[in-house]
């Protein structure tokens, strides 16, 4: 029954993220930019400071983001089975010197078929929101706050500082943290393992619930109160931040950062 409560929590979760940006276009997660033979692409660049806010929303494909030095570039890649339905889509970017936005066009009416893959190269140190998105994520050490959320594949995070919120994701999550500020991780809503990776010295308060899978840790874990194979509360190093996890279906798994 519980293991019920959990699949019906974590399909909520995702349902609710992921469907404002759904697109009518068949889920093609992992599969190439050249299926279909209508394509288009084109790169830009925009000036951005480091911390400035990036987002990337409603993109039906493969986002990939990387640190890079100067300005910011975006490169697009957009597929389709006919002519016409590349004409439907699109992706809007807005910029400012303190954000980026790059967005999937909403059509709730069109039928056409078009697959996205969004590559950025931003500043380090950039704020990084990620949601609605029907394909794998990837995230490299862009060392900077990371929001996710709304994702029908798996994420690859690298080392990223001062906070984590990730939620609704339907695929295996990886993530690194260099440092961790007072706001510390929030994952929730996960159908997928989840491994964690943490720089040495980095100190947090642990607490689980709801998981469906087991939890490992490499690192000296010391428990707080009574504990439970899916949930309970634990002290990495001497405590501090908080690290949340709840409303897994899967295995979490954490590491030391420096063996990886």
């Amino acid at each position: 029954m519980r293991e019920r409560l959990v699949g019906l929590f974590i399909a909520a979760a995702f349902v609710l993220a992921v469907a404002p940006h759904a697109l009518n276009a068949s889920s093609g997660n992992g599969q190439s930019d050249d299926r279909w033979p209508f394509k288009d692409e084109n790169t830009q660049t925009y000036n951005l400071s480091s911390g400035a806010r990036v987002e990337v929303s409603g993109i039906n494909g493969r986002v990939e983001i990387s640190p890079g030095t100067g300005a910011a570039q975006v490169h697009i890649i957009r597929t389709a089975p006919t002519e016409e339905d590349l004409t439907h889509h699109r992706i809007i970017i807005q910029n400012s010197g303190g954000s980026l936005i790059v967005r999937g066009e909403n059509e709730n009416n069109s039928h056409a078929r078009v697959r996205q893959h969004v590559i950025l190269t931003v500043p380090i140190g950039v704020q990084l929101h990620v949601s609605g998105v029907n394909g794998p994520v990837d995230v490299g050490d862009v060392e900077g706050p990371v929001d996710v959320h709304g994702v029908n594949g798996k994420v690859n995070i690298g080392r990223a500082i001062e906070h984590s919120n990730i939620s609704g994701i339907n695929g295996a999550i990886t993530i690194s943290l260099s440092q961790l500020s007072e706001q510390g991780m929030h994952v929730s809503g996960v159908n997928g393992h989840i491994n964690i990776n943490l720089a040495q010295g980095i100190n947090a308060d642990l607490e689980v619930s709801s998981i469906n899978g087991n939890v490992s840790s490499d690192l000296p874990m010391t428990v707080q109160g009574k504990w439970g194979p899916r949930d309970f509360r634990a002290r990495l190093g001497s405590g501090g931040p908080p690290i949340s996890i709840s409303g897994v279906n899967g295995q979490v798994k954490i590491t030391s950062l420096n063996a990886q």
